[in-house]
């Protein structure tokens, strides 16, 4: 790894500790990330001076007393980015704070649109906001399909499009924004790996629509996001014809665990109460049979989430190069 690789890696590493903090030093973010105290001081004076971080208060001080250390956050104000998920039949386009917490909210209505009326209206979203927002910085949009490693929506069993060039034509739409394109379930896996990475290096997500019921999966190796070699990895399962919900789920979670020797397994799904009860059931069955970590997350917006957070590392990389 080149030196300029190095300094990224060590920049998106603080990043990531305090995306998942609300507040933590500079020892400690050395003491937990392994970084040479004066690497981490280095880093932190450059995230001061562009405004990303603050003081928020002192800490305790430590087992001989002495002066309490400051403890750092991200500053909710440094800029907002958009997060976006494109769904079959609409567009919610949403603005998250650069910790990564929802401030706004719109739904876009898609239905009967063509595959670059879709585009025209994503395009509208971002160039919406950013001109709305003197501080916005990038966005994140996650799709309810795969983007392949050129950049294309690819249509699917639960996205009926196809939008050739979608990354590239939206690039072009606001070249000077940071821009994030990826999978909503690759998406959700991220936030996972940011807000789990002290308790897990290998992680699967499994996003699970239910009209039609297919399964998505991202996947977090040595906490990298693996996308394989087409961009596809995470296809797990098409629309299941047959067989009960419990059981194909039940089958997807041992074949997820069985083949990548996962830590743990975490799902989201948009499920009424009847269908989250039969979930609850196949988790509670699985965890009394198996040490791997299956975990629920009633949290539907992990994709628009782990969205803004891609967004705001790469604008991160580019704001401190």
């Amino acid at each position: 790894m080149n030196q300029r690789d190095q300094k990224h890696q060590n920049q998106e590493t603080i990043l990531d500790l305090l995306q998942s903090l609300p507040a933590i030093s500079q020892a400690e973010i050395s003491a937990r990330t392994g970084l040479q105290t004066s690497t981490v001081s280095y880093i932190v004076r450059a995230f001061k001076a562009r405004g990303i971080v603050h003081a928020t208060g002192k800490g305790d001080s430590g087992p001989a007393g002495g002066k309490k250390a400051d403890l750092l956050a991200l500053r909710p104000d440094y800029g907002l980015v958009g997060g976006i998920v494109v769904k079959n039949d609409g567009v919610l386009s949403c603005l998250t704070d650069f910790t990564g917490h929802i401030v706004e909210r719109r739904e876009i209505i898609t239905r009967g649109l063509s595959d670059d009326g879709i585009l025209d209206r994503v395009v509208a979203a971002i160039r919406t906001d950013r001109d709305s927002h003197p501080t916005y910085r990038g966005t994140g949009v996650a799709v309810t399909s795969v983007v392949d490693l050129s950049g294309n929506l690819l249509e699917s069993t639960y996205f009926t499009h196809s939008i050739p060039r979608f990354v590239e034509r939206l690039r072009d739409a606001a070249p000077e924004l940071s821009l994030v394109v990826e999978n909503d379930a690759n998406c959700a896996a991220y936030y996972d790996h940011i807000f789990q990475r002290r308790r897990f290096r290998n992680l699967v997500h499994l996003h699970v629509p239910m009209r039609p019921f297919t399964i998505g999966a991202g996947i977090i190796i040595d906490g990298v996001l693996y996308r394989g070699a087409t961009g596809a990895a995470g296809e797990i399962l098409k629309e299941a014809r047959t067989g009960r919900f419990e059981s194909t789920l039940e089958r997807v979670i041992l074949f997820v665990a069985s083949l990548l020797d996962t830590e743990a397994i975490f799902i989201t799904g948009e499920f009424d109460a009847t269908t989250l009860r039969r979930v609850q059931g196949v988790i509670r069955a699985l965890s009394a049979t198996t040490a791997r970590a299956i975990e629920l997350v009633e949290n539907p917006e992990l994709p628009i989430l782990g969205a803004s957070l891609q967004a705001i590392r790469l604008h991160l990389r580019s704001a401190l190069d």
